[in-house]
C-alpha cells in the first residue's frame, strides 16, 4: 500500500467519458484506481460518491448515467470507516485505454 507496486496507473491508462478526457485531472489526484459505478454502495455496502459535491447530481440506478470515482491509496483504505474518492464524472459512455496489462475487476 505505501510503495504502489504497479506505480502509477494513469501514466499508462486514458480514461475518456462523453468525449471529454478526464486523464489528467485523475493523474493530478494520483489515482491507484478507477471506479465506474451505476449502482449506489460498492465494497460491502460502501457509498464512494462525495455526496457534498454540489457540482454533481445523486447517483440513480435508473438517470442513465454511471459515475466514474478516482482513489488514491488512503481513500481505498478509508472506505469502510466513510471515506470516500474524488468524483470524476458523471457520463453515459466511458471508454478505458490502456497501453499495459492491469488488473482489473468487473462485476
Amino acid at each position: 500500500m505505501l510503495k504502489r507496486a504497479a506505480g502509477s496507473i494513469m501514466e499508462f491508462m486514458h480514461v475518456v467519458c462523453d468525449d471529454i478526457d478526464y486523464t489528467d485531472r485523475l493523474k493530478k489526484y494520483k489515482c491507484s484506481c478507477v471506479l465506474f459505478l451505476n449502482i449506489k454502495s460498492y465494497a460491502g455496502g460502501t457509498r464512494p460518491w462525495k455526496k457534498s459535491d454540489k457540482n454533481f447530481k445523486r447517483p440513480a440506478m435508473d438517470d442513465g448515467l454511471m459515475e466514474v470515482i478516482g482513489f488514491d491509496n488512503m481513500d481505498q483504505a478509508l472506505l469502510q470507516l466513510g471515506g470516500s474518492g474524488v468524483n470524476i464524472c458523471q457520463c453515459k459512455k466511458a471508454v478505458l485505454t490502456t497501453i499495459r496489462a492491469f488488473p482489473m475487476q468487473i462485476d
